[in-house]
């Protein structure tokens, strides 16, 4: 405003600013005052002196200005101006972030409404071992790689690595590790095989149906390359091996192995001491000894009141012959054969003229593999 008077110069308002004066003569005051963000160059007051002069010159409005921030440690500034009103901006480099706010305002009292911020290093955070497995880093910030790793036994399902990112966030979920499985075995031809789990370090154990053998291991384990450790053995069947023909006598068998069944005879002339037949059993013998083919003899033949003389041994096929002392005559063959016993009818001596009647049996009787009848005669004589 203007002030009018016969005294001091009248007093304009100074730009960005005003001046109050409580009149123009000698003695009078006049008080300068700026807008907010603005301040005084010089005093404040002036005032009228006696020849109608002011005492000093008149003072600008200056912009009030802030000390210049400087930009963060792994960051950046963005600022025009440092004076009232400007604003600082900061932002950080990739990988860090402002520990406060991003702007700062320049105000009246020429400082900074906030402090300056610090760019800090994002970190991730711990990882933890996934179940089975491991997970190695150096470091937990940006940049840093975390590498993982399964146990062996087991696959890795998902990424083996993950990276601390700039929003301070791994960028790929955790994998996990999942037992290696081997898959299913197929049962032996002739066995079975039986697992409690088909995945790394379970054993599968092979058995063979009654009459047969495990051609090979017995057992695998499913390995940490994913697969059974051996394969599936045979379940061969068992043979009891040859059998030979006994002395004097025959074998006779269509095949040797689990089940086969063996039979056995003696030539004529001879008896069996054993068993007739053997069965190849289920842990690859023959379930019974080979019998024995023994020649028949038999024995000496007994007459009362005459004489016995032999062709032989008094084996199979040997005769006996028969003669009566004097005095006494034959009853019965004169000749008998020997065929596991005499044959029959008995022959007797008796006293000439004595009358007998001869009773006569049948039995059948087995001889060297064969059912034969035997007679046998009951004598009684009158």
């Amino acid at each position: 405003m203007l002030l009018f008077d016969t005294g001091c110069p009248a007093l304009q308002n100074i730009s960005h600013g005003y001046v109050n004066s409580s009149g123009l003569n000698n003695g009078d005051i006049a008080s300068y005052a700026c807008e907010l963000g603005y301040t005084l160059s010089s005093s404040v007051t002036r005032f009228c002196t006696s020849n109608r002069t002011w005492n000093s010159s008149e003072p600008s409005c200056e912009l009030i200005t802030c000390p210049s921030p400087l930009a963060p440690v792994n960051g950046a500034l963005n600022l025009n101006e440092s004076s009232f009103g400007d604003r600082a901006i900061y932002s950080c480099n990739v990988g860090y972030y402002l520990s406060s706010s991003n702007i700062s305002t320049c105000n009246a009292s020429g400082r900074w409404d906030t402090p300056a911020p610090t760019c800090i290093l994002h970190d991730c955070g711990n990882i933890s071992n996934p179940l089975n497995g491991l997970v190695n880093f150096a470091a937990t910030t940006y940049g840093a790689v975390a590498n993982y790793i399964c146990d062996v036994g087991y696959n890795l399902n998902g990424s083996n690595s993950s990276t601390c990112n700039g929003t301070g966030q791994w960028d790929r979920k955790p994998p996990t590790c999942t037992p290696i499985d081997c898959g299913p075995m197929l049962n032996p031809s002739n066995g079975h095989v039986s697992y409690f789990s088909t995945t790394y370090g379970n054993i599968a154990n092979f058995s063979c149906n009654v009459g047969y053998f495990i051609n090979g291991s017995n057992s695998t384990t499913c390995v940490a390359e994913g697969h059974w450790l051996t394969t599936n053995p045979d379940c061969a069947r068992f043979d009891c091996g040859q059998l030979y023909s006994p002395v004097n006598g025959t074998v006779t068998v269509t095949n040797t192995t689990y089940g086969a069944i063996a039979n056995y005879s003696c030539d004529t002339g001879y008896s069996m001491v054993g068993h007739e037949s053997t069965t190849c059993n289920s842990t690859g013998h023959w379930n019974k000894a080979a019998p024995v083919c023994s020649q028949i003899v038999c024995g000496n033949i007994t007459i009362t009141n005459g004489l016995v003389s032999y062709s032989g041994e008094k084996v199979y096929g040997d005769h006996a012959n028969i003669t009566c002392n004097a005095g006494y005559q034959l009853s019965g063959p004169l000749t008998r054969t020997c065929l596991g016993n005499w044959s029959q009818p008995e022959s007797s001596c008796i006293a000439k003229g004595q009358t007998i009647i001869t009773i006569f049996m049948f039995v059948s009787k087995k001889i060297s593999g064969h059912i034969l009848d035997v007679r046998y005669r009951r004598t009684n004589k009158f």
